[in-house]
């Protein structure tokens, strides 16, 4: 294969003359265009850069453009060591990859000193952003993103919600380029630190896929990442179609470690999305957020095979379909299966299910709390199968009766269905049948608590 490198020190030389350049090899000039003959076809086009200790910003960005300009199948090499950036580097319809030396080997993060700033034309809200994709098939591989400054944004709108806080690490959407968007993120570690947003974190969100005006088609995947210390890890919002899998087999699982939530799921119709393989430990709120909202089409998702670990305040799985509490219409079609979760909890349930039809089965509980499975007012849910003899339930004063399942007074025609009389179940609800289990009836919780329950938001949930 043919390779075109060059240094990123050479940008920065005033383009000195490179006396060991072959006639395969590229220089890059100030405005991204090559000074060699494009011989080699796009697939064989590898633009290599190396780190020279300042701000390699310009030369990212510049060679993403050059490889973007090249054609599909182009890529961006990042050699081992620690590349710095100062602002925000953005590519439109890029078809290629960026790819580093390996997870523990190429770095990017931010040079000290320097603040990111928003996205320079972007349109409607303008938040800090490392790196920018409008368009294309992105694929991202075997590199860090490590941000350690505790206030590393600079100007950008909405700031007070932020507190200086970087928004966006990667973010990936249309914004008025034509054509769809897909991207395949592997073997990528991203690492933030102690921050101002919510008293812990300085990102918002690592991976961000969305966009107001509706994603069409396009797949998306994330595979073999790790998560450390952020806000919102994943998030995909305003799909009008497409899939997204994060996991998905047993060699392809993320880990997502003391974030503040895991995936979050939303605002999406037609998408189908998988859930899988994952592991989540040490999160402050949910793990997985799977929402649903008004005049959206259905949104088809599976959650399976993961591993949850979390206490305090926290949950593991959240199902809310606000559509279907407020207008009676279903805008989720949702299976959860074959997890488990260990916990041990203060307060809110492990698992949270609210929507119509949502299957759960096969899961294994164990640890305390409130309750291993709870629905505030779910139709027709179906709680099947799941092992849930090592969860011990503790009672809170105004809420009630703790128990492994318990279906709230807004709850009707719910099946639950178990194999054990130790399975507790706590039913408040209308037409709900229950077999197989001990079924216990309790005080129902008062006004103010119940309002409470129903206008939760998983997402951003108070005082975190």
């Amino acid at each position: 294969m043919k390779t075109k490198g060059f240094s990123v020190g050479i940008v920065f030389l005033a383009l000195m003359v490179c006396t060991t350049c072959t006639k395969d090899e590229v220089l890059l000039t100030p405005d991204g265009e090559s000074s060699a003959l494009k011989a080699a076809p796009a697939e064989n086009f590898i633009i290599t850069l190396t780190p020279t200790g300042g701000d390699d910003s310009d030369a990212i960005e510049e060679a993403l453009w050059e490889a973007r300009n090249e054609g599909p199948g182009s890529v961006v090499q990042l050699t081992e060591g620690t590349f710095y950036v100062t602002r925000n580097i953005r590519v439109d319809g890029f078809d290629g990859s960026l790819k580093g030396a390996g997870k523990s080997e190429t770095v990017i993060t931010q040079l000290p000193g320097s603040k990111i700033d928003g996205v320079p034309g972007k349109v409607g809200f303008n938040f800090s952003s490392l790196l920018t994709f409008r368009g294309g098939d992105i694929r991202i591989a075997d590199l860090t993103f490590e941000i350690t400054d505790p206030e590393p944004a600079g100007v950008q709108d909405l700031n007070h919600l932020w507190v200086d806080a970087l928004v966006y690490v990667i973010d990936i959407s249309v914004e008025s380029y034509p054509g769809t968007v897909s991207s395949s993120i592997d073997n990528v570690a991203f690492i933030g630190a102690q921050g101002n947003l919510f008293g812990n974190f300085n990102i918002v969100r690592c991976v961000d896929i969305g966009d107001p005006q509706g994603i069409g088609g396009g797949s998306h995947s994330i595979t073999n990442c790790d998560f450390i210390s952020i806000c919102v890890p994943f998030q995909a919002y305003y799909f009008k179609s497409g899939a997204v899998v994060i996991g998905g087999s047993p060699n392809a699982g993320n880990t997502f470690i003391g974030n503040n939530l895991g995936v979050v799921l939303g605002l999406n119709e037609n998408l189908e999305a998988e859930v899988s393989w994952n592991h989540f430990e040490g999160n402050i709120s949910s793990s997985v957020n799977l929402l649903g909202d008004e005049n959206l089409g259905p949104a088809i998702y599976t959650v399976e095979k993961n591993t949850l670990e979390f206490a305090g305040y926290a949950e593991g799985i959240i199902v809310s379909d606000y559509n279907y509490l407020n207008h009676g219409e279903k805008t989720l079609d949702v299976k959860i299966s074959g997890n488990k979760l260990s916990m041990n909890t203060i307060f809110w349930p492990g698992m949270i299910v609210d929507g119509k039809d949502i299957l759960v089965t096969s899961n294994q509980i164990e640890g305390e709390g409130f309750a291993g499975i709870a629905s505030f007012w779910g139709d027709g849910i179906i709680i099947t199968g799941n092992n849930v003899q090592n969860f011990t339930p503790i009672e809170l004063p105004g809420f009630g009766l703790g128990a492994a399942i318990r279906l709230n007074p807004d709850t009707r025609n719910c099946v639950v269905v178990g194999g054990s009389n130790k399975t507790n179940v706590v039913d408040l609800g209308t037409d709900n049948i229950i077999t197989g289990v001990n079924t216990m009836h309790g005080n129902p919780p008062g006004p103010a608590i119940s309002d409470a329950m129903r206008n939760w938001n998983p997402v951003f949930p108070p005082g975190h």
